[in-house]
């Protein structure tokens, strides 16, 4: 997988085209190609999997059920609140209770990563409070910035995730970067982002920095409008999966307003690891192929697990184009015959309005 993420990289680092600008009255310059590259932030910029060793271990914060179903269910005696890492979470989820009064497994014990023993069908996870450390600050505290030191300290680079080679490369240029969005459901506010991005910088670990107002923290009030199937017809808050792909299809739609050189297309990129969101937004791919909407070539990239990606309808790496409805495997050589390299690098601009991102 990585040998094929490295491909991409080069390819996109050949020339990069920065947003163009999209007014209210969609006063818009001809023949401009653009790019855009989306990367989920967990598990694809940085790695959070036990599996693959990766050390960014964000917490998540669980609660006791108070309830009993029976009498003959023991009282439950470990603590109220129990703040846990995420590889923890991920290996004890399918025991846990579903709420309050609604245990899971509760004969089963299992032991934490700092050797805490705990019954998890005790407890449960409540949104949007379980996950304080995927959300803006009320203390001041910093929580993204924060994970991230703790995975540095670890050492070895192993929090660098399956994309973040390709991220690096962008932000070798200031075109480059000005390509970047991230799509993620985090909360964090955009001055948490900055912190993030501008500690990278000082570390030397990106050149560049993305502009935080391309960072979609799903999870946030202000991208309410992209919830359920329907768009701002409602849904679940929590369907992060429906919110990334009514963002995406909103984004490929504005896309559509943009006209480009005869022969030539925009050029979108979406970074994920979750099964469930790539098949989201696959989808909205298709329709936008399909239906002949924008001319624009839709590149997924699955940086899930080898055994997600085996089990996955779709390559790896894999693109689809207008009037299709097939995604076709990327390789280096239709990479290089695309027209990720024919950009023409006079076509710089700069973007304030294709997107609309965190408060700043």
């Amino acid at each position: 997988m990585m040998n094929a993420v490295k491909v991409l990289t080069k390819i996109l680092t050949m020339s990069a085209v920065t947003f163009f600008v999209i007014t209210s009255a969609f006063h818009l310059e001809a023949n401009a190609q653009i790019e855009i590259n989306m990367f989920d932030f967990d598990g694809t910029l940085v790695e959070n999997r036990q599996s693959r060793d990766g050390t960014f271990n964000s917490k998540v914060v669980l609660y006791r059920s108070e309830q009993r179903l029976n009498l003959l269910q023991p009282l439950a005696d470990g603590p109220k609140v129990l703040t846990i890492t995420y590889q923890d979470l991920h290996r004890i989820s399918e025991y846990l209770g579903t709420g309050e009064g609604r245990p899971g497994s509760v004969s089963r014990e299992v032991e934490l990563q700092d050797g805490t023993r705990i019954r998890p069908g005790e407890y449960y996870l409540r949104y949007p409070d379980s996950y304080s450390y995927f959300r803006e600050s009320t203390d001041g505290r910093n929580h993204l910035l924060e994970s991230f030191k703790e995975a540095e300290a670890r050492g070895e680079q192993r929090w660098q995730g399956p994309a973040w080679e390709a991220f690096r490369q962008l932000c070798l240029t200031v075109e480059g970067a000005n390509t970047i969005a991230v799509v993620t459901a985090r909360g964090h506010s955009a001055a948490e982002w900055q912190a993030l991005f501008d500690y990278w910088a000082e570390k030397g670990l990106i050149k560049f920095k993305p502009h935080t107002k391309y960072v979609y923290s799903l999870s946030r009030t202000e991208f309410d409008r992209y919830s359920g199937s329907g768009g701002a017809m409602g849904g679940d808050p929590s369907d992060i999966s429906a919110r990334k792909a009514n963002l995406i299809e909103d984004i490929l739609m504005k896309l559509g307003r943009v006209d480009v050189p005869p022969g030539k297309r925009h050029n979108v990129r979406f970074f994920e690891d979750e099964t469930r969101n790539l098949n989201r937004v696959a989808e909205v791919f298709q329709k936008i192929a399909f239906g002949n909407l924008v001319p624009v070539r839709m590149t997924l990239v699955n940086t899930g697990l080898k055994t997600e990606i085996r089990a996955s309808a779709r390559p790896e790496i894999s693109y689809i184009e207008p009037q299709s409805s097939v995604f076709k495997s990327l390789t280096r050589e239709n990479l290089l015959a695309g027209s990720i390299g024919q950009i023409n690098p006079a076509i710089i601009r700069t973007c304030e309005g294709l997107f609309r991102g965190v408060a700043q």
